[in-house]
């Protein structure tokens, strides 16, 4: 029997943004909860990016928040119109006993190609095609964020996918190490060199802290060795080939040049801003092109950087709102003060349009003054230090959902209203002493030179017609 959900939706989704915020999306009011059904909760997600999205970040939120408000051990599913089968995933995560989970994510697809890393990734799709015929071993160099995990799990997905029997192990060289450790201290190493030994595919990542560990590279060599008169394919990453005398013995430094080296290089800002693209689309969240190519341009690194940045700006935006504009993007980034306050906004407003302050914050403005209203909220986010809760929590300009709603209008008026845009602009030079367009926050172009919207035209008198 099916339990009638009623209100548990907004039950969830508030208990969801309280304890867990960092998995919060905007489209999580789009979600559908189709009911419990035999202890399960199912949410129905638009389409396989957000079900991905639910099920790598948010099945214990909401595993968490369903049984808080139903006081049952409920569990979660999540599901599409057209939920895909998940068979071959599962596959990939079960290549052996040995070694680390791939993450579904990281295929050579969704690689995010550029001068940089193009050579490194055509030999990665060459290895993938066909495993222990060329390029082994295959050693990868780069700095932390460059992508050698990606190729690495990319390289063993598309082997697994052109063969599903083929056994394949992508192993952490911290993982090999302690594996290692333990198989020795139960007297079963034998059963390690098996597996590594034969396996059709193995890639060990971040092999650089072998360094010093004297009984693993003895039996890495020894695997490594083996392999290779075996012409089976070893794929190694690394941050810089190792030189002799630092901490690696010389005949394993020599099987490593045996092979073909490739290098990633630090990645160009066209390479940061398709993974900043990328890593958006993996996350489910919506961000403007010229986003994007802010925080490609703020954050000059790679890849570990630039997810980090894309987690705090979506996370900064989703405290004001959850709609990511390049505003926000700057002071999310920027961490700069506070340009105005909440009160100073509503004055300078109200004086825009020649009306009282409290004419804007009683409870139901006149349909005329609604528009000043959301102009408010817009502000506040952007120059104000206040999340959306606490601005919210003033009382001056309503409760959450209505500042969302205000927000998004006035953004969206901002792409044809001409005579909004003036409004904005005059209020940003007075509330910040300086030109809006090194704010930025103007940024959205107008789709044509005519206002859509005709509320607010002063009169001679001042008043707002």
């Amino acid at each position: 029997m099916q339990t009638a959900l009623q209100s548990l939706p907004a039950e969830l989704l508030l208990h969801i943004r309280r304890t867990d915020p960092a998995c919060v999306r905007a489209w999580f009011d789009q979600l559908q909860f189709s009911g419990i059904a035999h202890g399960t909760l199912i949410v129905r997600a638009q389409n396989d990016a957000q079900r991905r999205h639910l099920e790598s970040n948010c099945r214990n939120a909401f595993t968490y928040a369903i049984q808080a408000a139903t006081g049952r051990l409920v569990g979660v599913d999540f599901e599409t119109d057209s939920s895909p089968d998940n068979s071959a995933l599962t596959r990939d995560r079960d290549f052996s006993t040995f070694g680390s989970t791939l993450s579904p994510e990281c295929r050579l697809n969704d690689f995010a190609l550029g001068q940089c890393n193009r050579f490194a990734h055509a030999a990665a799709v060459a290895v993938a095609a066909d495993p222990g015929k060329v390029y082994s071993p295959l050693v990868i160099l780069g700095e932390p964020g460059c992508g050698k995990t990606h190729l690495l799990q990319g390289i063993c997905a598309a082997a697994r996918e052109q063969d599903a029997n083929r056994t394949i192990i992508y192993a952490h060289c911290k993982q090999f190490i302690q594996e290692v450790i333990e198989h020795a201290e139960s007297d079963m190493l034998c059963a390690l060199r098996s597996a590594y030994k034969t396996a059709d595919l193995i890639a060990i990542d971040d092999a650089d802290q072998l360094a010093g560990r004297q009984r693993s590279q003895e039996e890495f060599f020894h695997i490594l060795e083996h392999r290779l008169q075996s012409q089976l394919q070893v794929i190694v990453a690394l941050r810089r080939l190792p030189e002799p005398g630092a901490g690696f013995e010389s005949r394993l430094i020599s099987r490593f040049q045996s092979g073909l080296i490739v290098t990633l290089e630090t990645p160009c800002s066209d390479t940061r801003t398709a993974i900043v693209r990328e890593l958006a689309r993996r996350f489910c969240i919506e961000m403007p092109d010229d986003v994007a190519e802010q925080i490609a341009h703020l954050a000059n690194s790679g890849g570990h950087q630039l997810e980090e940045t894309v987690t705090l700006v979506d996370r900064y935006c989703q405290d004001r709102g959850g709609v990511i504009d390049a505003a926000l993007c700057r002071a999310a980034l920027n961490s700069e003060t506070p340009h105005a306050s909440i009160h100073s906004i509503i004055e300078a407003t109200a004086t825009e349009f020649g009306v009282a302050p409290d004419a804007i914050t009683k409870s139901r403005p006149s349909k005329n003054l609604r528009l000043a209203r959301s102009l408010c909220t817009y502000l506040a986010l952007r120059l104000t230090d206040q999340t959306l809760a606490a601005i919210a929590g003033t009382n001056l300009l309503g409760g959450p959902e209505t500042i969302k709603t205000q927000n998004r209008d006035v953004i969206n008026r901002l792409k044809s209203d001409r005579d909004l845009e003036q409004h904005v602009a005059r209020l940003l030079t007075q509330l910040t002493g300086s030109d809006p367009k090194e704010l930025n926050i103007l940024s959205v172009s107008r789709r044509n030179g005519t206002a859509t919207d005709q509320s607010f035209h002063k009169s001679e008198s001042g008043s707002v017609e």
